[in-house]
């Protein structure tokens, strides 16, 4: 993931695979995203998941 980053010149890059209808995160991979930013995705699942 690091590679395609690079490659497409992104300052950061995410995947993420979620629980619906919770938003639950089953899978979060990130890259050149500090751990304090990251802590905090999860917090926003509510906003990501449309109801």
């Amino acid at each position: 993931m690091e590679a395609i980053r690079a490659e497409l010149n992104c300052a950061t890059s995410a995947l993420s695979l979620q629980k619906m209808p919770s938003g639950e995160f089953v899978v979060n991979v990130t890259t050149n995203i500090p751990r304090h930013y990251i802590d905090r995705m999860s917090g926003y699942a509510a906003d990501v998941v449309e109801q």
